[in-house]
């Protein structure tokens, strides 16, 4: 449901642009599991996504910051790429959350 959501959301602002970019508050703890063992899972997703560019913005002062518990992630590309690298960052994170295994199978 929440996959769909995001799917109708990312259509209704972004449909008819050659390229764009969207950038999602992600939490710490799921951002690091995201990137993975050196860039390989992040490095997964762009390439499962048809080419988005997927960067992590975060700035290594702030992070130390106990109170500051979401980074900024940033997906640039075509409508479709972007939608895709949304989709399989959103179940991926879902998948973290219930303690299950990393799904390499986009």
């Amino acid at each position: 449901m929440i996959v769909k959501k995001i799917k109708s959301l990312i259509k209704n602002n972004f449909e008819g642009k050659e390229s764009y970019c969207l950038k999602m508050m992600i939490n710490k703890v799921f951002v690091t599991k995201l990137i993975g063992a050196g860039g390989c899972m992040i490095q997964e997703i762009a390439n499962c996504s048809k080419g988005a560019s997927i960067k992590i913005l975060s700035n290594t002062r702030m992070e130390k910051d106990s109170f500051i518990s979401d980074i900024i992630v940033s997906i640039a590309g075509g409508f479709a790429s972007i939608q895709d690298a949304t989709c399989i960052i959103i179940e991926q994170i879902e998948c973290f959350k219930k303690g299950g295994p990393v799904i390499f199978n986009f």
